[in-house]
């Protein structure tokens, strides 16, 4: 009678077990096919089951930034709106001028929602099927001055491809305000697309640590590759086509 009992307690069990496993896997599907959206701009809602607190990253050391007058790297013939130069450092990471460095990547990219410079709403997902070039940048970083006009030059030649998105997007948070991002879009001729990050969620989501840095988010939605530098018009040709 004893082992009788016993059978049934381990009978029991297993099917408790067996159970919990279904219910663990579904559970960890379900969770994994959720991912949070980062909101980049203010007076954006979306539904409470779309949206949950993320990790908080280190905040980035104090940007330091020293304005002086300088003569521009661009052939052009009125003072550019922006003469800063510093550098955008975590820990000790600052950027160089002129080096550029790319990595391959294979996570999901992280979603976001938020508006353009001229108050669009924009979400990533609306590009799937399309290669995306996410580029983060601000108007008094030097490497992204130098790298502009070659993503305009890249626009340009590009626009009518349409497998292939360009998306400017600015760290609002850390910029010095919409007018001068305004002013630098008239003053590089900028025709792209300008995305603002003004709560810093988007950017923290995809850990930017240093600028000028743009990823390349493939037709599924998934990170292909990540650059940190500055970009030129061929290289970006040659990303997208490979």
């Amino acid at each position: 009678m004893q082992k009788k009992w016993m059978n049934y307690i381990l009978v029991t069990v297993l099917i408790g077990a067996f159970i919990w496993t279904i219910y663990s896997n579904l559970f960890q599907q379900k969770s994994s096919s959720h991912q949070p959206i980062a909101i980049g701009s203010h007076g954006i809602e979306i539904a409470e089951e779309d949206h949950s607190e993320t990790t908080v990253l280190p905040e980035l050391n104090e940007i330091e930034i020293d304005t002086h007058e300088e003569e521009s790297v661009h052939d052009h013939h009125q003072e550019s709106p922006i003469d800063s130069h510093s550098d955008y450092g975590h820990e000790g990471h600052t950027h160089e001028l002129n080096t550029t460095e790319v990595i391959d990547v294979s996570n999901q990219a992280p979603q976001f929602i938020t508006k353009t410079l001229d108050g669009e709403t924009v979400q990533l997902s609306d590009f799937l099927g399309k290669k995306v070039i996410l580029n983060f940048w601000t108007t008094w970083c030097p490497p992204c001055q130098e790298e502009v006009p070659e993503l305009q030059k890249f626009y340009e030649e590009s626009m009518n491809d349409e497998e292939v998105v360009l998306l400017g997007l600015n760290i609002t948070n850390d910029d010095l305000g919409i007018d001068v991002i305004r002013e630098f879009r008239e003053y590089y001729g900028i025709t792209y697309p300008i995305l603002l990050d003004e709560k810093r969620e988007i950017t923290n989501s995809y850990e930017i640590l240093t600028i000028p840095t743009t990823y390349i988010i493939d037709e599924n939605g998934n990170l292909d590759k990540q650059v940190i530098g500055p970009l030129t018009n061929e290289m970006l040709h040659e990303l997208i086509d490979n």
